[in-house]
């Protein structure tokens, strides 16, 4: 360890410089789990299993239960008032059963949410740190959400425990009783007379009539109740307990209406399961003005429309004759408010299409009831249907036999979701998806004589494909490398193992008895559990807009079942509140010259305590010493950023004070410093909660000796931004306080749960994606832990940003070079296996990284940079590990996404033919000694010297000016080529077509250096090219055309300084024989003396030789711009918003800034 002298006498070296790149790197070295609402849980909640919304059911029992509520910080934690419990995988036996609930959690959710889609369309939105389960050697192990990748295994259930009982009727009294008193307002009981004469009861309705009608007519209230037998349902429901018991044996229908009537306890028969299935295929209901529930067959389903006919009949002994018809559709009708509400609201059936759901009552019947009810629904909105209507009318099911797959379709997502639950509580092997029906599509009704024509719109469906009897299912597979540990290739081979749609059971039980494989010492366990795996075949970030995200706590599983068609849930309770989301706040202070800052952490807190090997302090030691934070041990330092490993120490002696504050185990304690001198013993100062640091310096004027420089919002924003990218789930927060006046305080916050998936997202906004899902990996190995994420768009330029341990390596590096290497192979692979490529084609690396968007994240024990600077890893082991682990990982990406997969391959196989079609352009327009300059164009007036740091190219617009400036040169340095008009827009345009440019092909051959993949920058012949262009509208546009041209084909030359943009005067002022030239109109005005002529130079072509050279071309007195850049992202963004092919992004930016317009030619 070293003191920090060495960083006071030579602090270029450990911050890069002593300007304004290395005072924003003081900060630098400072610095460096939920469901969804409407995710479906299986609970059971002592009246039996229900399958709902999970934010419904914590929402209801929180609303329920306000003074009973916890706040664990954000999170709102409900232990009491309900008795719940959830299906849940017991970790010892991996068998399922019903476990207690302990907790219902909510919290505000300030990320993206996570959709992860399984082989089967099984799907689960969670937050990025809620976990799902995945098998690792046998071991069913917890995976946070943004961990899984494309290819990934999920754990999912294979069967459904039975209720404890199940439900034999349903008692509609207190049914009804639960529903609100307006829901019931119409609702009457009826064959209540006997009842009625009891002098008890007549008290207590005549209380009743009293509250609610007018007083004085309360007789004859009363009266009608008797004589019409009934009695409203809201005036039983006020009656006591002991009362209403005795009216057990009344029906119950609407009001007015005691022709149609439900019993007070109707029996779960199979007549009312099938109808009930029938409803969710074909039916709706309606309260309110009108109150029915409606069944609608086609004319041609003459078998269900009377199977329905009966199954009513035989329900509530009503007979329903069909209540409209045509020559294309039958509907059948109750016409009873009471039958509406059972199915609306009791039975929770859903009203219309849209709205459909399972009732609860289904999986809370036999599974030969809830096999009838299947059929009942497949006999309407099924496939074939005609196949279902046979066993539902005959009472019949399909043969052990039956191999078929059948098709389920709904307009009601939720529905469908209820479909999945109830084939899986069935044992069936199922998938979901969905089908789209275009617009346009005609349907013809026939109603007395009149035909209708009308067209339908668009319309989405979800579908469910399933097997009665065949169990041929990937959840009956399982992946082989996590199963198998090592397998017997004894020849003969007797047995092929694929690894891409896992082995079966039957396989593996073969394999064991003949020794021909070994099993992980955990998988036999797996096996014989109730669990199986799916992989990952998508996974996206949604929009989420609700304000919380909901949680289980299931004590000893710690998993429920959930999601859109089941799977395994991990209980993320203390995982989220553990502290895994870390909060950063940087402040920029107000403390005179070059200002002050304040960074907080509420991380573990520095160490206070004496360290062994210096006798001070942990906290001192760490501030006062490089080099220190790794002499610590364990794994709390496997990882290290800063930019070159010794953090705050530099800080502390590049400052000219800091203040060092620590809150750890209940106490806060401090130490302030001078230069990197401590100037106070660490000091207890009192006490605190949470843990956490608090770093506040000055930076040092005698190093920082600049009196302009001063942090700069923009710069410390962008890297904050990117480091919160590139760690998932911190929150970052920067505050500017440097302005006196409060309301002039900048403040801003970061947090991104899906880390560098959403920095791909970033950097390719306002671009058009070839493919949907961003592709993202993230795995360990070899102690080297590897991030990438990509998408692919549609550009032809490269985006490719590399980190280790979050420090960006502009050079790339062995990290890179793994990339590269990977990609370019498996898209080579995967086009010659799926016949994309022809036998002598092969993509190159160019081919497969146009129009790329990719990040590369590594974090790895003490990296190997080369340079000062880092801007290139040089670790070798980085290359293996990013290349294995990308490489397999895209590979599986390719293969489970086809559709993704080939919106990759069109783009890369457009780049190879573009680059085949560019080579042979070359050959044939132009030899190898022309684009080497060694055949210069015609147009060119070239320069005497071959000297290129001598050598100036003056690019000027039209011949006018060409020839002026052809005139008034320095023949010895300064060469001219005119160029005529405006130039090919290369943004839009690919190399092929721009070699066929005139004007193009000449720049190229005059500069000399070749282009694209022989471009080399030494055989650059002028090491001054100078843009001169006339000072109105068209020059201006070809400037921008040649800087375009410049930075997509030569950003070398812009890089080493060779780029220049001539200045030439807008006005020559001259009085007798004074002559004065003005640059803009504010030295105009300066410069003009009353009586003196003005001229406006419109083109360069007004100027005389002589003029050009004074004003524009002679070293000694022009005033010329060096292009360069700031900000490469932020170049490469402008140039496409400005000449790309996309026109609204570029409408946006002349409306923002026509204010900023000057010296518009109009």
């Amino acid at each position: 360890m070293e003191g920090l002298d060495p960083v006071r006498k030579r602090p270029g070296m450990y911050i890069g410089s002593t300007g304004v790149e290395g005072l924003h790197h003081l900060i630098w070295e400072v610095v460096d789990n939920s469901l969804t609402y409407d995710t479906p849980v299986l609970v059971e909640d002592g009246k039996g299993v229900q399958l709902r919304p999970i934010g419904e059911i914590v929402d209801s029992a929180i609303e329920a239960n306000v003074g009973e509520i916890k706040r664990k910080g954000q999170a709102e934690v409900l232990k009491e008032g309900f008795s719940l419990k959830a299906l849940s995988f017991d970790p010892h036996t991996l068998k399922l059963s019903w476990h207690p609930i302990s907790s219902l959690i909510r919290h505000p959710v300030g990320s993206a949410i996570l959709e992860i889609t399984l082989q089967n369309g099984r799907k689960v939105e969670i937050t990025p740190y809620h976990s799902l389960f995945t098998l690792r050697e046998g071991e069913v192990v917890p995976v946070k959400g943004d961990e899984l990748s494309i290819g990934s295994y999920v754990v999912v259930p294979k069967c459904f425990p039975e209720p404890t009982a199940y439900k034999k009727e349903l008692d509609l009294l207190e049914e009804y009783r639960a529903l609100s008193p307006d829901k019931t307002r119409s609702i009457n009981l009826y064959g209540v007379n006997g009842i009625l004469k009891d002098n008890t009861i007549k008290l207590l309705i005549k209380n009743y009539i009293l509250a609610t009608h007018t007083p004085q007519f309360w007789g004859n209230v009363y009266n009608d109740f008797v004589r019409y037998n009934y009695l409203p349902f809201n005036a039983w429901r006020v009656l006591p307990r002991e009362h209403q018991g005795r009216f057990t044996r009344c029906r119950i229908g609407n009001k007015r209406n005691n022709e149609f009537s439900l019993p007070s306890r109707l029996p779960i028969s199979q007549d009312l399961i099938e109808l009930l299935g029938l409803y969710a295929a074909e039916g709706s209901s309606f309260t309110g003005r009108t109150n029915r529930v409606v069944w609608s067959f086609g004319a041609h389903e003459r078998q269900l429309i009377t199977h329905t006919q009966t199954l009513i009949c035989r329900v509530f002994g009503y007979d329903a004759a069909p209540h409209y018809a045509h020559a294309s559709a039958t509907t059948i009708q109750i016409d009873s408010l009471a039958v509406a509400v059972l199915f609306r609201d009791i039975l929770g059936a859903g009203g219309s299409s849209h709205e459909k759901k399972i009732p609860q009552l289904i999986f809370n019947v036999a599974p030969f009831l809830r096999e009838r009810y299947l059929i009942a629904y497949a006999a309407g909105d099924g496939h074939p249907s005609p196949r279902f209507t046979a066993h539902l009318i005959d009472g019949t099911s399909f043969s052990a036999e039956e191999r078929n797959k059948f098709t389920l379709a709904s307009a009601s997502r939720e529905l469908v979701d209820d479909l999945s639950y109830l084939l899986f509580s069935l044992g069936k092997t199922f998938s979901l998806g969905t089908a789209t029906a275009k617009s346009g599509r005609e349907i013809a009704v026939v109603y007395k004589g009149a035909r209708k024509v009308a067209k339908l719109p668009a319309t989405l469906s979800w579908r469910l494909e399933f097997y009665w009897n065949t169990n041929s299912s990937y959840v009956n597979r399982v992946p082989v490398q996590e199963t198998i540990e090592h397998i017997s290739w004894v020849r003969p081979y007797s047995f092929s193992v694929s690894t891409r749609g896992g082995i079966t059971l039957e396989k593996i039980d073969t394999l064991v008895d003949s020794a021909r494989i070994t099993l992980f010492p955990a998988t036999p366990r797996f096996l014989s559990s109730d669990l199986g795996v799916l992989k990952v075949t998508n996974i996206r970030t949604i929009p989420y807009s609700h304000p919380w995200v909901y949680d289980f706590s299931v004590p000893g599983g710690e998993n429920f079942v959930g999601g859109s068609a089941p799977i395994m849930v991990h209980n993320s309770l203390d995982e989220a509140m553990a502290g895994f989301a870390k909060n950063i706040s940087v402040t920029l202070l107000a403390n005179g010259g070059v200002g002050g800052v304040r960074v907080v952490d509420d991380g573990r807190g520095i160490p206070v305590d004496v360290h062994k090997q210096t006798k001070k302090s942990a906290l001192e030691t760490v501030m006062t010493t490089l080099h220190a934070g790794g002499k610590f041990g364990g794994d709390s330092y496997k990882v290290s950023g800063g930019l070159h490993g010794v953090g705050v120490s530099v800080v502390n002696a590049l400052s000219k004070q800091l203040i060092a504050e620590v809150c750890r185990d209940g106490r806060r304690w401090r130490q302030e410093y001078e230069r990197g001198v401590p100037t106070t013993k660490v000091k207890e100062t009192g006490k605190c909660q949470g843990s956490g640091t608090t770093i506040t310096f000055i930076p040092d004027s005698e190093i920082f000796k600049d009196k302009d420089i001063r942090f700069d919002w923009n710069t410390v924003l962008n890297h904050l931004r990117q480091q919160a990218y590139l760690t998932a789930g911190v929150n970052i927060k920067i505050r500017d306080e440097r302005e006196k006046e409060e309301y002039l305080h900048k403040s801003y916050a970061f947090c991104f749960e899906s880390g560098i998936r959403s920095y791909v997202e970033y950097l390719n906004r306002g671009q058009k994606a070839k493919h949907e899902s961003i592709f993202y990996v993230a795995k360990e190995v070899n102690e080297i832990q590897v991030e990438v994420a990509l998408q692919y768009i549609d550009d032809l330029g490269t985006r490719e940003e590399a980190f280790a341990n979050n420090i960006y390596n502009p050079e790339g590096g062995a990290h890179i070079t793994g990339f590269r290497t990977a990609l370019t192979r498996v898209l080579n692979d995967y086009a010659r296996k799926n016949s994309y490529l022809k036998d002598k084609d092969n993509l190159t690396g160019e081919d497969v990284r146009e129009g790329l968007t990719a990040v590369i994240s590594l974090k790895l024990r003490e990296p190997q940079f080369e340079g000062q600077t880092k801007a290139k890893l040089g670790t070798p082991e980085a290359r293996g590990a990013v290349e294995g682990v990308f490489g397999e990982a895209f590979g599986a990406f390719l293969e489970e996404s086809p559709q993704e997969a080939r919106a990759i391959l069109g783009k890369v196989i457009l780049a190879l033919e573009a680059r085949k079609a560019a080579k042979a352009a070359k050959e044939t327009v132009l030899r190898r000694g022309a684009l080497e300059g060694l055949t210069l164009p015609g147009k060119l007036a070239d320069c005497q010297s071959r000297k290129a740091e001598d050598s100036e190219l003056f690019l000027v617009e039209g011949d006018s000016a060409g020839g002026s400036a052809k005139m008034g040169r320095d023949r010895r340095t300064q060469a001219i080529l005119p160029l005529r008009g405006k130039i090919l827009n290369v943004e839009r345009a690919r190399l092929d077509k721009m070699l066929a440019s005139k004007e193009v092909k000449a720049l190229i051959i005059a500069l000399g250096a070749a282009i694209a993949e022989e471009l080399d920058i030494t055989k650059l012949r002028y090491h001054k090219i100078v843009i001169m262009t006339d000072a109105d509208v068209d020059g201006a546009h070809i400037r921008t055309l040649l800087l375009t041209l410049f930075y997509r084909y030569y950003l070398a030359l812009i890089e080493q300084g060779y780029l220049y943009i001539a200045q030439p005067p807008l006005y020559r002022l001259q009085k007798g024989k004074e002559i004065l030239y003005a640059y803009s109109d504010e030295e105009k005005r300066k410069l003009f003396k009353e009586g003196a002529a003005v001229q406006r130079y419109k083109g360069l072509g007004e100027m005389n030789p002589d003029q050009l050279w004074d004003t524009t071309m002679d070293p000694a007195k022009r005033t010329m711009k060096q292009v360069t850049i700031a900000d490469a992202a932020e170049a490469s963004k402008t140039f496409d918003v400005l000449m790309g092919d996309e026109v609204a992004p570029r409408k946006l930016f002349i409306q923002t800034h026509a204010r900023a317009v000057q010296n518009l030619d109009v």
